[in-house]
């Protein structure tokens, strides 16, 4: 078993702002969070421990009719890290 360490609090602002979206829920009304949502949560853990709230406000951005939630988070994280890799290019140039 894993920690995840998001306390309900958190994962129901997440619902609220649309980070956390289209959970399933049982008969009782209970979240049934699958493997998939559960990788979905490490990724947001991830962008919030490395200091990226405000990009993760993106995902709160709905995608297009066309365009899957799976779809518009991929593309935002190659985006995401398509602007990484050019900073650490311009840092080394700027080191030498």
């Amino acid at each position: 078993m894993f920690s995840l360490e998001l306390c309900t609090g958190t994962l129901r602002f997440y619902e609220k702002i649309g980070l956390i979206n289209g959970i399933e829920r049982d008969e009782k009304d209970y979240r049934l969070y699958s493997q998939s949502d559960i990788a979905w949560f490490h990724i947001i853990k991830y962008y919030r421990e490395i200091g990226m709230p405000q990009e993760m406000q993106h995902f709160y951005d709905k995608p297009g009719k066309d365009v899957s939630v799976t779809a518009a988070r991929r593309q935002f994280m190659e985006g995401y890290r398509h602007k990484v890799v050019n900073q650490i290019i311009k840092l080394e140039k700027n080191r030498l």
